[in-house]
């Protein structure tokens, strides 16, 4: 093969279909856990520049411009990063909060006036700033792909998901100390797949389901019948992934698993079964059709009355009926999050920084053996360590999510139409974990975050043509 032959065949859509594909398992089997100790990270960090440099040289400036706003807000976030690890005269950085007992430590060590950064843990936020590689990958690596190559991706996305619920059974058929657990902290005796914390791998099997849901609603649209396997893989998937949430453990997992089952409810009957020719389909998709709101309530509240008996002895059912619910540490440290983000607000901690500034914010009465790594409150430690800055990125998102979320809802397609469902759905999802947890700080997670945010941006560039 030729030099030419071969770099055509690297940049026509088939091979930016396999680049996207290899990237996705590369994430999967070596970014399940956000820790900075992590060493698979050390390998994905820079493999995902290399597909940022390969998206780069093929992309064209058409393929790019839906994305404009999203790539612009991450780049602010970098520059954040970035600026926080400027180093600035001491009489400056005293000023900031928190900094003055450290710099009167510094004068009776005898280190006179030195620069430093608004960064309190400069390498986590050097650490941080790396992560982003990862995202901003799998952002033109989606960005690239042809249009005809959006159901493959959702179809990559779901034997992930399989694969990492599959290796969930194995773990809870071993023991916790099995080779099948790729991290060394993790949940042992929980079945956590690909990742290392079962509320990861409860928002993945999640996730799962209403892309699984969005593949039967697109084949639906589909006359090709020799298509119906696909249908019915897609419609039997999730008997594999909602047990495996329910199995975690995790309270989280029963809440965005129930969330899944609802907005997977309705996009399957009310958007698979209201096309313009729905009144030429079989008897069953006829009644199916006319009496989809009441089919939608019984099928759901069928399915989650059922998962409760079979599960019902589950340590995710008893964690959450636990009279201990909202006496966990989670609840503890609230009120010292809220003293954190208050002081903080104006310029942030420094991304990265929360474990190590946490500690001087922590009273007795929240001393335990086990240490505090993350706020599990992704809101509020975004907060204490963005700042004002990071608030006004977050906020620009907000604005751009609710105007392509309106624009992709805007167009008569129900393919569009369910797939803005679909995205919507898993954003919530990651959303409403993020208030108990810390999800988007995983490469797992950022992936299909930025999967979302491609597909809204292709709906909205196409509404608003």
């Amino acid at each position: 093969m030729s030099i030419k032959s071969l770099l055509s065949s690297l940049t026509s859509p088939n091979g930016r279909f396999f680049a996207l594909t290899g990237f996705l398992i590369i994430v999967f089997l070596m970014g399940g856990g956000s820790r900075p100790d992590i060493q698979s990270l050390v390998i994905l960090r820079p493999l995902a520049f290399g597909f940022i440099a390969y998206a780069l040289i093929v992309a064209t400036r058409e393929e790019l411009k839906p994305l404009k706003i999203p790539l612009i807000l991450l780049g602010l976030l970098g520059l954040l990063m970035f600026v926080q690890l400027l180093p600035m005269p001491q009489a400056f950085w005293e000023q900031l909060p928190s900094r003055k007992p450290i710099a009167e430590i510094a004068e009776l060590a005898g280190m006179g006036e030195l620069w430093r950064p608004i960064s309190m843990v400069p390498s986590r936020t050097l650490n941080s700033l790396f992560s982003l590689s990862v995202p901003l990958a799998a952002l033109l690596l989606c960005a690239i792909q042809a249009p005809q190559h959006g159901r493959r991706i959702v179809g990559v996305l779901i034997l992930l998901g399989s694969f990492s619920a599959l290796l969930g059974a194995l773990q809870l058929a071993g023991s916790g100390q099995s080779a099948l657990y790729l991290y060394r902290v993790t949940n042992a005796d929980t079945p956590v797949g690909l990742l290392a914390n079962r509320n990861h791998q409860a928002v993945l099997l999640a996730s799962s389901v209403l892309m699984a849901a969005w593949y039967f609603v697109s084949f639906r649209q589909m006359p090709n019948r020799n298509l119906e396997w696909a249908r019915i893989a897609a419609a039997l998937s999730p008997l594999l992934f909602l047990p495996l949430i329910v199995l975690t453990g995790s309270r989280l997992g029963i809440i965005v698993g129930a969330t899944a089952v609802f907005a997977a409810g309705l996009m399957v009957f009310y958007r698979g079964y209201v096309t313009p020719d729905s009144q030429k389909g079989s008897a069953v998709e006829k009644f199916i059709a006319a009496h989809r709101t009441k089919i939608t309530i019984v099928a759901i509240v069928a399915l989650v009355a059922l998962l409760v008996l079979l599960f019902s002895d589950s340590l995710a059912i008893r964690r959450l009926v636990s009279a201990k619910f909202f006496e966990d540490l989670r609840a503890d440290v609230f009120p010292v999050l809220l003293s954190m983000a208050k002081e903080h607000l104006v310029f942030g901690t420094g991304f990265g920084s929360f474990e190590n500034v946490y500690r001087a914010y922590e009273t007795k009465d929240l001393l335990q053996p086990n240490y505090l790594n993350n706020a599990h409150n992704d809101w509020l430690q975004y907060v204490i360590e963005a700042g004002l800055g990071g608030i006004l990125i977050a906020l620009g998102f907000l604005v751009w999510l609710v105007i392509a979320v309106w624009r992709g809802y805007s167009s008569g397609s129900v393919r569009k139409t369910s797939q803005t469902d679909m995205c919507l759905a898993i954003i919530a999802i990651i959303a409403m974990a993020s208030i108990v947890d810390y999800r988007l700080r995983v490469p797992t997670i950022m992936v299909l975050m930025a999967f979302c945010v491609v597909r809204l941006a292709r709906s909205s560039a196409d509404q608003k043509q």
